[in-house]
């Protein structure tokens, strides 16, 4: 890696590094691929390749890693700037800088198994906010970390107190230096506080700021919305406390409802002992039996249509022929339901053979999906041909909308310095 005056960009890899796992590659896992001039320089938004080694697709196998993603992080002398999270098969995404001079690139592979808790846990939150830390303090390398009171046999993890994300104990790094000239000129100071006293000051690249100044700043100088908005928010809390009514909500603030200033819809029902129905809890917040609000449930859609049957002329031995009728079909269903049990038991071995059947069928999809899996895996190699790091250099089906949008954006929303 290239070295900083600081020297944080040398860092001293932890002797048990590859003793964790199965992998035995001295090298990095992956390779980061990017453009670049001699001497390191990058634009300010790049895009980044990476290709991947024929150990890592073994080690992946042997640890059952079916849903592999590449997590990137960008760090300089100030720590932690900014984290992606791609999927590993997209073979390229685009980084974004936040600070010029010199930035390191982390990566490393991770398994994503529950899509949303792992997301949040990787990626919850901002710059130096995130809801975890993944890099040393030093901001060298990647945590070692297989010590954890969630316990996943040691293996190497990002963690929190009841989660964990797996992750290879390798790590790819790749030092770049962006200069400031390549950065968004900020925007004249006049429009910058007209702006950010409006719409907050918070834009990342010049698309975001264009996005605040016409869809935010313009429209509230120029249409009334403030009105509007508190009319609509008044119409909402009206339906809020009306459906609340209906549905036996104890508790129901109606001072919303004269004055709109004094809260909205979730004001309404802002107590924690409102959302305890009165069909359902009694006044003490003791639970009523469940017989109670469903009885009075299926009473009340009785009666409403009883009435509605002899509003319009239906004699009344015809009602309740119609009732007597539907609590027959009632307890017939209860009866079915019970006796599946019995069915299924006295018509099951006729099943056996067609589940056999059907459990072959699905190993043999099984193994074609895995086949297929590693012959695109095999195709990722870094030794199997020449790569660039450009959306032209990625094979045609590949080239993801996403990409083409990223490539888009690089020439017409160039980020700002922070």
């Amino acid at each position: 890696m290239g070295a900083s005056d600081g020297g944080w960009f040398e860092p001293e890899p932890p002797s048990d590094l590859y003793e964790l796992s199965p992998y035995e590659g001295a090298s990095a896992p992956l390779e980061l691929l990017i453009q670049q001039s001699p001497e390191g320089q990058v634009d300010a938004m790049v895009p980044v390749r990476w290709c991947i080694t024929h150990e890592l697709i073994q080690w992946m196998e042997q640890n059952e890693f079916r849903n592999p993603h590449v997590l990137i992080v960008v760090s300089n002398e100030e720590g932690e700037m900014s984290r992606k999270l791609v999927p590993l098969a997209r073979e390229m995404t685009y980084v974004q800088f936040t600070r010029p001079g010199l930035n390191l690139l982390h990566a490393t592979v991770v398994e994503i198994r529950h899509k949303k808790d792992d997301k949040n846990l990787l990626l919850s939150g901002s710059g130096s906010r995130y809801r975890t830390r993944l890099l040393e303090y030093s901001g060298d390398t990647f945590q070692n970390d297989t010590e954890s009171p969630y316990n996943d046999y040691g293996r190497p993890a990002f963690r929190d107190h009841a989660h964990a994300v797996l992750r290879h104990p390798g790590e790819a790094q790749l030092a770049v230096s962006v200069p400031r000239e390549l950065f968004a000129k900020e925007p004249p100071q006049w429009l910058s506080t007209y702006v950010s006293g409006i719409a907050g000051s918070k834009w990342v690249d010049q698309c975001h700021f264009r996005k605040k100044l016409g869809f935010v700043a313009l429209p509230l100088t120029i249409i009334p919305v403030y009105p509007t908005y508190l009319l609509l928010k008044w119409v909402a809390s009206v339906l809020t406390a009306l459906g609340a009514l209906l549905a036996g909500v104890r508790g129901i603030q109606w001072k919303p409802l004269t004055n709109p200033f004094a809260g909205g819809p979730s004001t309404v029902i802002a107590n924690r002992r409102s959302h305890r129905s009165r069909w359902t809890h009694k006044a003490n917040g003791r639970k009523r039996p469940l017989i109670i609000p469903v009885g009075m449930a299926v009473l009340a859609f009785a009666a409403t249509v009883g009435v509605l049957l002899r509003i319009i002329g239906v004699p009344l031995e015809a009602i309740r022929s119609v009732f007597v009728g539907g609590i027959a079909g009632i307890l017939l269903g209860v009866l079915l339901i019970r006796s599946i049990p019995w069915i299924v038991g006295l018509f099951g071995g006729r099943h056996d053979q067609r589940g056999e059947r059907k459990q072959e069928e699905q190993r043999k999809r099984q193994a074609e999906a895995d086949a297929a899996r590693i012959a695109a895996l095999e195709a990722m190699v870094c030794s199997t041909g020449s790569r660039g790091a450009s959306l032209a250099a990625l094979p045609p089906k590949k080239r993801t909308v996403r990409l083409r949008a990223n490539n888009l954006k690089t020439k017409v929303c160039r980020p700002f310095a922070r």
